[in-house]
C-alpha cells in the first residue's frame, strides 16, 4: 500500500492484489466508519437457525436513520442499561415498559401511579379521543388547564364539564 493509507482496512481482491478499503475506515473521532455510495447498511446476523439479524442503515433519499430487526418472533426491542424499554411486535403493537403489549400503545409505569404524562407549553394540555365516527381531533377531549380538569364533546369541541381545583363541578 502506498500514499496516505493510515487507519485503512486492508482487503485482498485477487491472488496477489492487496488494496486499502476506502469504504471502511478507522479514525480518531468516529472510531469506525462505513461509507456507502447510497443507503449504507450494517448487518449483524447470527448463524443460528431462524432469521436472527439486526440492521442499521441510513436512507439517503429520506435522510432517515433506521434500526430494524428480523427475528424469529418478528419483533424489535430497544434496550438501555441491559433492560428492555420498548418493544414493537409483528402486529405493530408498542409496549413501553411492557414486553408483551396487547394494545396499540401499552405503557407499564412500574410502581409509580403516573404511567403517562401529557405536557404542553400552552395554557392547556389535553388528550383527544378519536374513533371512526368522531368529527375531528379536538371534538372529544380530556384536558387540564392549570389545576382544573375539563371535558369537551361535540363537533365544535365545546367544553361540557369542568372540575376546578376546589372540587367544584361546572356543567
Amino acid at each position: 500500500l502506498t500514499g496516505s493509507t493510515n487507519n485503512t482496512i486492508v482487503t485482498v481482491t485477487g491472488a496477489n492484489a492487496i488494496t486499502g478499503e476506502t469504504n471502511l475506515t478507522f479514525d480518531g473521532s468516529t472510531l469506525l466508519q462505513f461509507t456507502g455510495t447510497t443507503d449504507p447498511k450494517i448487518r449483524l446476523q447470527s448463524a443460528e437457525s431462524g432469521s436472527k439479524r439486526l440492521d442499521l442503515w441510513i436512507d439517503g433519499g429520506e435522510a432517515i436513520g433506521y434500526i430494524a430487526a428480523d427475528q424469529s418472533a418478528s419483533q424489535l426491542a430497544f434496550r438501555t442499561t441491559g433492560n428492555e424499554r420498548l418493544r414493537i411486535t409483528s402486529a405493530g403493537l408498542v409496549g413501553i415498559g411492557n414486553d408483551n403489549p396487547s394494545n396499540a400503545l401499552d405503557v407499564q409505569g412500574g410502581t409509580t401511579n403516573t404511567a403517562i404524562v401529557a405536557r404542553s407549553t400552552d395554557a392547556k394540555a389535553q388528550i383527544s379521543l378519536v374513533d371512526n365516527s368522531t368529527t375531528s381531533v379536538g371534538s372529544v377531549v380530556v384536558g387540564a388547564e392549570g389545576d382544573n380538569l375539563f371535558f369537551t364533546s361535540g363537533s365544535s369541541g365545546a367544553e361540557r364539564l369542568r372540575i376546578n381545583s376546589s372540587g367544584r363541578v361546572g356543567i
